[in-house]
């Protein structure tokens, strides 16, 4: 977005970016629910279309690869989003 972590961390006004209650929606970012929700619609969008298939493989960026981790695993009001990372090229394997 051009702008330094600490230039974000000033946008954002310390909100968590990633607490479902609060939504956060400032500084041009997707509130988490949205993101949950995108992230939900693309596995079953996926499931349906590629039923039968043994392995798909998903490539995104990190925001949307920790929302498909939780949807595939669950979350709560209480779950904290930041506790999951992915790494820079780093593989995951789900069995859905």
């Amino acid at each position: 977005e051009g702008k330094t972590l600490d230039e974000y961390r000033e946008g954002i006004g310390g909100n968590d970016t990633t607490d479902r209650q609060l939504n956060y929606a400032g500084f041009g970012i997707e509130p988490i629910n949205e993101v949950l929700e995108r992230a939900k619609s693309f596995l079953e969008e996926a499931k349906e279309k590629y039923a039968g298939e043994t392995r798909v493989l998903v490539v995104a960026h990190g925001a949307l690869l920790r929302a498909l981790h939780f949807e595939i695993v669950g979350y709560t009001d209480e779950t904290d989003f930041h506790e999951m990372h992915f790494g820079n090229a780093e593989m995951r394997e789900y069995e859905i």
